[in-house]
This record gives structure tokens, sequence and C-alpha cells, in this order.
């Protein structure tokens, strides 16, 4: 068991990332970001693919969705894809 909490205290806000050299970016550490090229990076170097499950422009809703509309969602490797694929532009 860890001595500190899984997720920072809501009361601080968590480090911004606002360059994909930052080598935090390689950490397991929640980090905010509002950086498209960040993301992008991230996603490259964890084999993620920006997904959705909402219905959209490109397509129609895959799975049924109830996290509050975070709307924030990638397909990783290994067979756990459950949802639709879509381009950057859609998910940016």
């Amino acid at each position: 068991m860890h001595d500190r909490p899984l997720l920072a205290d809501a009361s601080s806000p968590l480090p911004a990332i606002t360059s994909p050299d930052d080598p935090r970016l390689s950490t397991a550490q929640p980090l905010r970001t509002q950086s498209e090229e960040v993301i992008r990076t991230w996603a490259r170097h964890r084999d993620a693919s920006p997904a959705t499950g909402e219905a959209s422009p490109s397509g129609a809703g895959t799975v049924a969705i109830n996290d509050g509309d975070v709307g924030i969602r990638f397909n990783f490797p290994g067979g756990a894809s459950r949802f639709r694929e879509i381009g950057w532009d859609e998910w940016f």
C-alpha cells in the first residue's frame, strides 16, 4: 500500500505540462495540459488512438457511457478497445 493518495488533493492543482519534451510526460503521475502536441505525444508513447463511445458526426454511439460526459477516451492495444476510433481533429 502506498503512503500517498492515488490522485492529487482536489484543493491543489495538478502540475501543468506544456511541452512534449517534459520528462514528466513519461511518468504515471496525474498531469494536466491543453497542448494538442503534448496529448498526441502521450498517446503515441502508449500506442493509444483517439476514440469515442458517443454518437458524433462521424458515426453512431458504440457503448453506453455514464461518466458525467468526460468525453476523453482512447483505445489501447491488447484487445480492450471498446470505443469507436476517430481522428484527432474530431477528438479535439
